[in-house]
């Protein structure tokens, strides 16, 4: 919107307040107030002399609104700005208008006729309640309206299906037959299984009926999801599921028929936007720097705006207790201090989370336990489970997999030959070892703690133990001649 050279604007309430910092005024200059209108038409102006000494000004204008039975009284006066109530006639369209009164009344489009202003329609601005919305106390030829952003909202979780495998753009029928009415749920960390009663349905009743009875399941502690919904999309013939929380938390898993696309769906968590600070670049006398498009530094131009920047929170976390209650930050947070330049005092701003601040938005209690880690323990044994796996077994219930034993394979297992202690070796006739896992095609599986048949050649083993027999016989009868030999003798010598 293009605005004549030297006003500023603000809208009439019942307190209001006239900015003179950025008009350059000095003593004597004619000052004029526009009550009510756009300038679009004749309205009534109030014109008065600028003092620095505000007090005089207030004087002045009070003096100058009193010939046209309006009340004008200051409330307060400091750094050039006069908190005052003035006039209103009620409407969203009462402004008031500020401008230096000089001799070039024309160049800005501005005239004088009898005791009233008017403009021409190029120099009008038009401001209301409804979008008034930044007040400007400096002088430009151009004024730019600003949208103020809105705070940064957090997003629940939520999860949505695939195409139905059936139609359901009409009326459609559901069984319980193959559990295709059972759908079970995730929802912000309660867990349970919903059961969609047999009959017939359309989409929306379909979901209707589905959020329902999701919105009763509970944890075995009793918590009881709520706030769920679920939309039916007829277009996609899909639907979706969200969370009835916000942010990080906010969790949605569904797994059901893929009749209605609820198979395999993708686990889903809410979000809180991350902010961040923004912060002035300046050089070592504390000069703002500023950039071009490409890159280079560069100065700022005459009667550029001043830009403005949102506040942005920091990062970081709140840390609760057992009870729900804050634990930290306890102090709250504080922020840099902010100079809005213009004479007012530093604006110290901190967040106070307070003591009523907790978790949830419901009373705490503990919903799941999760265990990490095992206390201490200590080796107990040692076990190979079926797969090969050799595991080590401790005393605090704890196993760690210690490594795998491997199987080898023969193409003629009994062309292996025995080379004692229950061992083997390969040979030409049995062909080179083929490594696997047990439990592989061509492979048995292997039984921890049992006893091995024995596996020795019988038939050398009794040949071995003949053998022995026979060694032992003959000495048993060489050992029975030496004793008969030995009587021969004593009896001859007797």
């Amino acid at each position: 919107i293009t605005a004549p050279s030297a006003v500023s604007g603000s809208e009439v309430s019942a307190v209001n307040s006239l900015n003179f910092s950025g008009l350059d005024l000095v003593d004597g200059d004619r000052i004029g107030l526009a009550i009510g209108g756009d300038f679009s038409v004749e309205t009534s102006v109030l014109h008065a002399t600028f003092d620095t000494d505000l007090a005089t000004t207030v004087a002045n204008l009070a003096a100058d609104m009193a010939l046209e039975d309006v009340t004008f009284s200051a409330v307060s006066m400091k750094n050039n700005i006069i908190t005052y109530t003035g006039p209103t006639d009620g409407t969203t369209m009462t402004v008031v208008k500020i401008k230096v009164d000089n001799e070039l009344l024309d160049d800005i489009g501005m005239t004088k006729v009898g005791s009233t202003w008017k403009s021409n329609s190029a120099a009008g601005i038009e401001y209301a309640t409804s979008n008034h919305i930044l007040g400007i106390g400096e002088s430009y030829d151009k004024e730019i309206q600003l949208q103020v952003g809105t705070g940064l909202t957090s997003t629940a979780g939520s999860a949505e299906g695939s195409k139905a495998g059936v139609d359901i753009s009409g009326t459609f029928s559901v069984l319980s037959e193959n559990g295709v009415n059972i759908v079970n749920v995730t929802i912000d960390g309660i867990d349970g299984e919903v059961a969609v009663p047999p009959g017939s349905y359309t989409g929306t009743t379909f979901a209707k009926a589905l959020e329902e009875r999701i919105n009763l399941v509970r944890s075995a502690s009793g918590h009881q999801v709520s706030g769920v919904t679920v939309d039916f999309d007829l277009d996609a013939q899909s639907f979706k599921i969200t969370s009835g929380t916000v942010g990080p938390e906010s969790f949605v898993n569904i797994n059901g028929s893929s009749n209605w696309g609820l198979s395999n769906t993708e686990q889903i968590r809410g979000n809180t936007p991350t902010i961040t600070v923004i912060k002035q670049a300046t050089d070592a006398e504390g000069n703002k720097l500023f950039i071009d498009l490409d890159g280079n530094e560069t100065t700022v131009p005459p009667k550029v705006m001043p830009t403005w920047s949102p506040v942005y929170l920091d990062k970081g976390e709140l840390t609760y207790d057992t009870f729900g209650k804050l634990v930290s930050p306890k102090e709250g947070v504080i922020y840099s201090p902010y100079d809005p330049d213009n004479g007012s005092n530093l604006l110290n701003l901190s967040v106070d989370y307070g003591k009523n601040s907790t978790q949830y938005s419901a009373p705490f209690s503990v919903l799941s336990l999760s265990q990490d880690g095992y206390p201490s323990g200590r080796l107990d044994g040692l076990g190979i489970d079926s797969s090969g796996v050799v595991r080590a077994n401790y005393t605090n219930g704890n196993q760690v997999a210690l490594g795998k034993l491997i199987l080898a394979n023969f193409a003629n297992p009994n062309g292996l030959k025995q080379v004692g202690n229950a061992n083997y070796v390969a040979t030409t006739n049995s062909g080179a070892p083929v490594l696997g896992e047990a439990g592989g095609d061509g492979y048995g599986t292997i039984q921890g703690g049992a006893l091995e048949r024995a596996n020795v050649d019988l038939t050398e083993e009794l040949v071995n133990l003949i053998t022995a027999q026979r060694n032992f016989q003959a000495n048993a009868k060489a050992i029975e001649t030496s004793s008969t030999l030995t009587q021969t003798i004593i009896n001859i010598r007797g």
